[in-house]
């Protein structure tokens, strides 16, 4: 594809000597504590904010006017990234084709991977020289034996490695997570302390492209009503389209039962949902491709490990049995219930929880 990022109101910065960053601003009280830390250490801090869309809309979900208003509080240069375009086609249309055909994505790690410290690092380091970049993320980054690793942030609550395991291994180095030794009341302290504006702003939506946190409103199908069957293809109800359901869903099934029911499977050839007993959805294993191993000379087979296959809550302890250049097979210690299609495994070293890797179930 053509590439359509471009900057709009370009500082022009000529920053001099080695601590020159730049720091991704949304606007939010993370992404702009996160600059304040950095300035405060001696950094020339450039804050950038990427310019992203609404679904179905001509408007944008982030237009860097709040960033701005944040930059010009710490007295550190601004501008803007035009990313609509390749937002569009790298995290927005992937996401509409997964739900299509009866996957579950994970918008924000496609975001990460392709955009975040995809495409624009790359576009804003020819653009402007700069290697280093930082973001509000709560995650770390560990140096040791002349490496740099990835892991989990302090504050268990809040850490969000599991969606940050696309990066690439090399670009490390020069990534700056400053918020990793801190709570987030901790950060929205120290926003209030220095007296900034956005201090009390709430926490960002989870898709902030679908205007609000209702998945759907960034669809874009017609939804066609088909049948709700059991797993002996038994009719128990009927559905108005597949894009309402997720595997392993339990609520607003519109069908009742005098036991629990889940989403076992969703079938786009057949435009059908198989509801069943939560047993029936247990499996100890998960099947994926399109790895990003971080930890080559740890992700082998026969590897004990601790994997993640939905962002909260904690690691559960697995093994590799079985990997290749674009397959890995996940043995878990513990039955678990089947996940869908489309969403994320990624691996930790059980020692010091260090991510090894991830990959797409």
């Amino acid at each position: 594809m053509v590439l359509n990022m471009k900057l709009t109101n370009n500082p022009k910065i000529k920053f001099k000597g080695n601590k020159q960053i730049i720091v991704l601003m949304s606007g939010g009280v993370d992404s702009s504590v996160t600059a304040l830390m950095l300035k405060e250490k001696g950094y020339n801090v450039l804050g950038v904010t990427m310019k992203l869309p609404l679904a179905n809309s001509n408007e944008l979900s982030c237009n860097g006017n709040e960033a701005m208003e944040v930059a010009k509080q710490l007295d550190i240069p601004h501008c803007t990234v035009e990313v609509q375009d390749e937002f569009k086609d790298y995290v927005i249309n992937p996401f509409r084709e997964d739900y299509k055909e009866g996957r579950t994505p994970s918008p924000c790690v496609d975001c990460n991977r392709n955009i975040k410290f995809g495409l624009v690092w790359d576009f804003l380091r020819a653009t402007f020289g700069i290697n280093y970049l930082a973001t509000g993320h709560y995650a770390k980054i560990y140096k040791y034996n002349n490496k740099y690793h990835l892991g989990r942030g302090r504050d268990r609550n809040r850490d969000q490695s599991y969606f940050l395991y696309g990066i690439k291994e090399e670009n490390l180095k020069y990534l700056k997570f400053p918020l990793e030794p801190f709570t987030k009341d901790e950060v929205r302290q120290k926003a209030l302390d220095y007296g900034l504006k956005i201090a009390q702003k709430p926490d960002s939506m989870e898709l902030c492209f679908a205007g609000g946190n209702d998945y759907r409103k960034a669809l874009e199908v017609t939804n066609i009503p088909g049948e709700i069957i059991d797993s002996s293809g038994k009719i128990l109800g009927y559905h108005t389209g597949i894009t309402n359901y997720t595997i392993g869903q339990r609520k607003g099934l519109g069908v009742s039962a005098p036991y629990p029911l889940y989403v076992l499977n969703i079938n786009p050839l057949t435009n059908t949902v198989t509801l069943g007993k939560k047993e029936e959805g247990i499996t100890n294993f998960v099947e994926c491709h399109n790895i990003n191993i971080l930890e080559k000379s740890e992700a082998i087979e026969g590897l004990s490990c601790k994997g993640k296959i939905r962002s909260a809550g904690e690691p559960r302890n697995c093994f590799i049995e079985s990997i290749s250049k674009d397959y890995i097979k996940i043995v878990f210690e513990n039955a678990l219930f089947r996940p869908a299609p489309g969403q994320k495994c990624v691996l930790y070293n059980d020692k010091n929880n260090i991510i090894l890797g991830g990959t797409i179930i």
